[in-house]
């Protein structure tokens, strides 16, 4: 058996090919090539089976914390059944996976009984500000306080290098997150040619759709200023009143032209320069460039120092339309204290 594991990144088209492998599976069971089921349509289930409680994606922790010995179970029920596939190769796909040490990615391995040699990463890597313009939106169904979310890393390097440590740099495929770089500009159909390069088998995925949904300017905005006035819910919580309030929000913007989200300029400086290294080694060992580093400003740590101290979205975009926002936010309130 050899494995195949596509580690993400996150915000990397990552639920759009889980879609299209959990709606394929026949398909590729032809070419002898196995995308175990779950209802999910993905693996990260498998990190609970490696990591502490504790440890685990926020996700996990917050729909298991009535009994945290649930996601450990389920995770090794996924690995038995991983272990009892015949096909020559098989796929397992799951963002979390990026961000495992090296103990416990050698202890996956043990526990599906391959050698190192036998696994391919597939990985996306994607430009640091466009990440981060992506990572707020997903942070804030979650968390209202983004204070140091951006000063700190997309932690591309930290995954890759761990994972290479244990597979080696020739069994890793890295690719960019990039329209102009992708295989017809689409990562599904990129995905396909990697497998192809990796299996020799060509095959066309059937019902590929995208499932990345945009999320607009003034929807951001109210993602955390509506969760600190609605609700009272501890941070790194998802429950009923907090998917609730996204609810409203997709609900009532629909049929309003909102406004694409875009930093301000010297916000992406910030965050390019403060990836400058790590894009660096990206490029020099892997050939993978993420931003053209000949154009880009660099700018001093020192000189930004308070740069998002306010903690608000809104003060971070260059991109929204204040009255269209107050509308929109009166009518968010209106039909969350409704329903």
């Amino acid at each position: 058996m050899k494995l195949i594991i596509h580690i993400g990144t996150g915000k990397t088209g990552t639920t759009s090919i889980q879609s299209a492998l959990s709606s394929n599976i026949k398909l590729l069971e032809g070419e002898n090539i196995s995308y175990p089921f779950t209802e999910s349509g993905e693996h990260n289930i498998i990190e609970a089976a490696l990591l502490p409680f504790e440890k685990l994606h926020r996700v996990f922790r917050s729909r298991y914390n009535d009994n945290p010995q649930l996601p450990k179970d389920l995770a090794l029920k996924l690995i038995h059944n991983l272990n009892k596939q015949t096909s020559e190769h098989i796929i397992i796909s799951g963002e979390f996976f990026f961000s495992l040490e090296v103990e416990p990615i050698n202890q996956l391995l043990n526990l599906l009984n391959i050698s190192a040699n036998d696994v391919t990463v597939i990985c996306y890597v994607r430009n640091p500000s466009s990440f981060w313009l992506s990572g707020i939106q997903q942070f804030l169904k979650g968390s209202s306080n983004i204070e140091g979310l951006i000063e700190g890393k997309y932690r591309f390097r930290k995954g890759l290098e761990n994972w290479s440590k244990v597979v080696g740099d020739q069994n890793m495929i890295i690719r960019p997150f990039d329209k102009k770089q992708l295989h017809d500009g689409d990562v599904v159909l990129d995905f396909m040619q990697q497998i192809y390069a990796v299996t020799g088998s060509k095959f066309q995925f059937t019902d590929v759709k995208n499932q990345n949904a945009s999320v607009f300017a003034e929807q951001c905005i109210l993602m955390q200023e509506l969760r600190i006035e609605l609700l009272s819910v501890p941070e790194n919580t998802f429950n009923d009143d907090s998917r609730l309030l996204i609810r409203s929000i997709n609900i009532e913007s629909r049929n309003m032209e909102l406004s694409k989200m875009k930093f301000k300029n010297n916000v992406v400086r910030f965050i390019e320069s403060n990836h400058y290294d790590d894009a660096l080694w990206l490029e020099q060992n892997f050939g993978i460039t993420i931003y053209n580093q000949e154009n880009m400003e660099l700018m001093s740590t020192n000189t930004e120092q308070g740069l998002f101290s306010t903690g608000l979205v809104r003060d971070l975009l260059d991109n929204y339309n204040n009255e269209k926002l107050e509308l929109l936010k009166n009518r968010v309130i209106e039909r969350f204290n409704s329903m």
